[in-house]
């Protein structure tokens, strides 16, 4: 058995708590250096982590994978690592921007190991809430035939109800809000201003502290109080 493997399977038999599964992929491409949005991505992400290991039920409960979207290759920071691991973790809120925008190859990634996540998760008897994909860019991606395929699979997945996808565009004047918006559950992509990503994220932590105290089973969307927090453009 492989040593990371084997110590993923020790630890999801040592924590019974139901977990939250979230894929993020974050746009680290070299227009994010512009406006402030680079950092301000940092900080937020940083101040989610946080703020989730301040909650005890979700801190147990929520595994974040994470990719960046830049260079010209995704990469994947975190495999559905724990919060107690993530705080650790230096690369986080230390990305910098440069590259091109490989989404449809992120998006790849994240439902490959999504999928591998889901079956350790019947390994190991852990039950879990619906899983998570959250989609963070300021503009079209570049893989235009990944994108296309990954779209198929994204939407047919959010119709048998085995995941929740939110799309959100940075900027108020960012364009790809059609393209990001087939990614999303609601067929739409959500922006917001560079200077409310960290807000983004609080909404976001506060999103998952209330699924990981819900009803199992209850289907409850995660992102329906959206428009009520006041940092998404209409």
């Amino acid at each position: 058995m492989d040593k990371n493997f084997e110590i993923e399977y020790e630890s999801l038999l040592e924590n019974p708590a139901m977990r939250v599964p979230i894929c993020l992929c974050l746009d680290v491409s070299g227009s994010m250096s512009y406006n402030g949005k680079i950092d301000a991505l940092n900080q937020g992400i940083k101040e989610f982590i946080d703020i989730l290991y301040e909650d005890e039920i979700a801190r147990d409960a929520a595994e974040l994978c994470i990719i960046t979207v830049g260079n010209s290759a995704p990469e994947l920071i975190s495999n559905f690592s724990s919060i107690d691991k993530l705080r650790l973790d230096k690369r986080i809120g230390n990305f910098t921007a440069k590259g091109v925008t490989p989404l449809g190859h992120a998006v790849q990634m994240a439902i490959r190991h999504l999928n591998e996540r889901k079956e350790l998760y019947k390994e190991t008897d852990t039950d879990y809430y619906q899983p998570w994909l959250v989609i963070m860019s300021d503009g079209a991606p570049t893989d235009d035939e990944e994108v296309e395929k990954t779209i198929s699979i994204t939407q047919k997945m959010i119709e048998d109800r085995k995941l929740y996808s939110l799309s959100i565009l940075i900027g108020e004047y960012a364009e790809g809000a059609e393209l990001l918006g087939k990614y999303a559950s609601s067929s739409k992509a959500c922006r917001i201003q560079e200077i409310n990503m960290r807000e983004f994220f609080r909404w976001l932590s506060s999103s998952v502290s209330k699924i990981s105290k819900s009803t199992p089973g209850s289907n409850q969307d995660p992102f329906s109080d959206m428009y009520d927090s006041g940092i998404f453009l209409k």
